[in-house]
């Protein structure tokens, strides 16, 4: 079998006012091919989003020093991480045909995003690192839920988990620390003494695989049909921390949901 690893990086970042920020780079090697795909997605409350994506050759994210920097000249973007909380990894997968390993580089960080032709974007943010050497059609998982709290002040984060089917797990992370019981439902994310409720939550977009990878042509045609109408639905929403000894926190809070074909 042709050797397969595909690396993804993830940043997001929200204003006071509620105008978010997604953006992803790729890396794919599967036996001789080699290819990348990036996209940003600005979201703007009561305004249709824009999106935006290259296939064109770019630099992956960067750690400097106490930093994460992205200078994505094809997407006419540029974004600059700066982490207050510490980052932390875990090994989700681990099989004799390959690993899936998460880096969170940023549990809760401020971020600046300065597009070339839309007003910047300073706010409270987030960045991982996925690093894949399974097909991903061979994970074993039915469904997907993912999200990220972080504080207005961008001190505190809250991160979560939560797989079904014949691969189930769930982990919820408070301030980079793996915590106990954890249970992730659609309106609230509990674990150990740690409570998160979630507002009315507003979709930021659904958008297929086919779609997100539409640049890379005939390449494209090497996933599995079902596989090209995967949809990826994100959403945001107010959110209220509530931790031991009584504390409470408010922030901003990114989520999605993912069905896999079987």
């Amino acid at each position: 079998m042709e050797r397969f690893v595909l690396t993804k990086w993830y940043f997001d970042a929200v204003d006071p006012g509620g105008r978010a920020a997604i953006l992803y780079s790729t890396a794919l090697s599967w036996g001789a091919a080699r290819v990348g795909w990036h996209g940003m997605s600005i979201c703007e409350p009561d305004r249709r989003v824009t999106h935006r994506s290259s296939i064109k050759p770019m630099r992956l994210p960067e750690r400097n020093g106490d930093r994460l920097t992205w200078r994505a000249g094809p997407l006419g973007c540029e974004v600059d991480c700066r982490p207050s909380v510490s980052p932390f990894a875990q090994r989700l997968l681990d099989r004799a045909d390959g690993v899936l390993e998460w880096r969170c580089e940023a549990p809760a960080a401020r971020v600046d995003v300065t597009p070339t032709d839309a007003p910047p974007l300073s706010g409270v943010g987030y960045a991982e690192c996925l690093s894949l050497t399974v097909l991903p059609w061979r994970l074993d998982i039915e469904g997907m839920r993912w999200g990220r709290w972080v504080s207005d002040d961008g001190e505190r984060s809250l991160v979560w988990i939560d797989w079904t089917g014949a691969n189930p797990r769930t982990d919820v992370y408070l301030d980079g620390r793996s915590e106990p019981a954890p249970v992730v439902g659609d309106r609230q994310v509990q674990a150990g003494a740690v409570r998160l409720t979630l507002a009315p939550r507003r979709q930021l977009y659904s958008r297929s695989l086919g779609s997100v990878l539409a640049g890379l042509g005939p390449l494209l045609t090497l996933l599995p049909a079902s596989w090209r109408d995967l949809e990826d639905a994100k959403w945001i929403c107010r959110a209220r921390l509530d931790g031991p000894g009584g504390r409470a926190d408010d922030g901003w809070c990114i989520d999605e949901a993912m069905r896999f074909p079987r």
